[in-house]
C-alpha cells in the first residue's frame, strides 16, 4: 500500500512533518515544476527511511531548484553606406531592461573573450557598450526572462536608430537570443561658393 500528502514549501523554507512511522519510505517529488526555467536536484538523507534505530530522530530531504540561464548577445549594425571613423574603438550604449527584474553580475565576451568587465542589473536594468559593426554576448542570464533592449543615444550624437528603436528577446534555457538594433550616420548639406573678381568679362564664365 501506498500513500500520498501534498504540501506548498516556500522558496528558501522549510515544513516538518511529525509523527510519522517509522519503518517506512519516504519518497519526496517536486510537482508542477517548468523544466524549462529550473533544474531540480534531489538531496535525501538517511535514504528518508525511518527505522527502528532512527526513531526519534530527523530525517530530511532537501530539494534545490536552479534557475535554467542562456545567452544574450547584443549586435550593432550599421546601416548600408555607413562608415564610423576609427571604426575599432567606436561603441555605442546600449541599455537591456529585464522582465521580470534581474539583479546581479554576469560575465560579457567579446569575439569570444571574456572581459574583465561585468554586466551589472540593477532595478533600472543594465548598461553596456557595444562595438560599432560588432556585438558583446552576457552569459548566464535568467532563462525565461524577456529582455528589452535600447541604444542610448542623445542629441548631441552623430548616429540615429534606423529601423526599430528597441528590440525584445527571451531566453531559452542552454541558448543565445540575439537583439540587433542598427545606427546610421547623421547626414547634412555641403553648399559651395565661388565669385570671380575680373575686369575681363570672359572671366564669368569660370
Amino acid at each position: 500500500l501506498s500513500s500520498s500528502a501534498t504540501l506548498i514549501v516556500d522558496a528558501n523554507s522549510s515544513v516538518t512533518i511529525k509523527n510519522l512511522p517509522i519503518g517506512v519510505s519516504y519518497v519526496v517529488e517536486e510537482q508542477n515544476v517548468d523544466n524549462n526555467l529550473y533544474t531540480v536536484a534531489y538531496d535525501y538523507a538517511d535514504n528518508m527511511i525511518f527505522d527502528g534505530t532512527s526513531s526519534g530522530k530527523w530525517c530530511k530531504a532537501t530539494i534545490t531548484n536552479t534557475r535554467n540561464t542562456g545567452k544574450l548577445e547584443l549586435k550593432k549594425k550599421l546601416a548600408d553606406g555607413t562608415t564610423v571613423p576609427d571604426n575599432a574603438n567606436t561603441k555605442f550604449e546600449s541599455h537591456v531592461e529585464a522582465s521580470p527584474k534581474v539583479i546581479g553580475d554576469f560575465d560579457i565576451y567579446e569575439k569570444g573573450v571574456k572581459q574583465e568587465k561585468k554586466a551589472i542589473f540593477t532595478d533600472n536594468g543594465a548598461n553596456l557598450e557595444v562595438p560599432a559593426d560588432g556585438s558583446v554576448v552576457i552569459d548566464g542570464l535568467p532563462a525565461g526572462v524577456k529582455y528589452t533592449v535600447t541604444e542610448n543615444l542623445d542629441s548631441e550624437s552623430d548616429y540615429v536608430i534606423q529601423g526599430e528603436e528597441s528590440v525584445e528577446a527571451t531566453l531559452e534555457n542552454g541558448k543565445t537570443a540575439t537583439a540587433e538594433l542598427t545606427n546610421a550616420r547623421k547626414t547634412g548639406k555641403l553648399t559651395v561658393s565661388k565669385s570671380v573678381i575680373s575686369s575681363v568679362p570672359a572671366d564669368k564664365t569660370l
